[in-house]
């Protein structure tokens, strides 16, 4: 097995809580190379060096993997994979929407106070209605070929 160049690296189990693995995904082939029997640090190392060349591992963020990963692969570079990022994402937006709930509720206070929505009743005909694209091309064909 040739070295991926991108590799992925993230632990599953298959069942929650229970005995996790770590599995290792070519990100170049979209593909998985190998399971390792665990998540520990160690055993990822083994297999970095073992397989020398990784330029670039997504992962998730566990210290464990991350100090395994450098320390064998110090100048490969070390990015969230999608999942974590938007994880990281979410959590930052709710971090400061909380911090920002006074004035959000301020805010939403001031406005429903300012509100003064009118409502407008319209009645439509049907001759009101714009004519469906497709029943001006009807027409047209009809009207352009009635003679012929």
């Amino acid at each position: 097995m040739e070295t991926p160049r991108r590799l992925g690296v993230d632990d599953f189990a298959f069942k929650k809580g229970r005995n996790y693995d770590t599995l290792l995904i070519d990100l170049d082939q979209h593909k998985p190379i190998d399971v390792l029997p665990d998540r520990e640090g160690k055993t990822l190392e083994d297999w970095l060096r073992t397989h020398p060349g990784v330029e670039l591992i997504t992962r998730n963020r566990s210290s464990i993997y991350a100090n395994a990963i450098t320390s064998v692969c110090p100048n490969a570079t070390q990015v969230a994979d999608r999942w974590h990022l938007l994880k990281n994402l979410f959590e930052a937006v709710e971090r400061f929407l909380d911090s920002q709930r006074p004035a959000i509720r301020e805010a939403a206070q001031f406005i429903s106070q300012q509100s003064t929505i009118r409502i407008t009743t319209v009645s439509l005909t049907e001759m009101d209605l714009p004519i469906p694209a497709t029943q001006q091309l009807l027409d047209n064909q009809l009207g352009s070929n009635q003679f012929i």
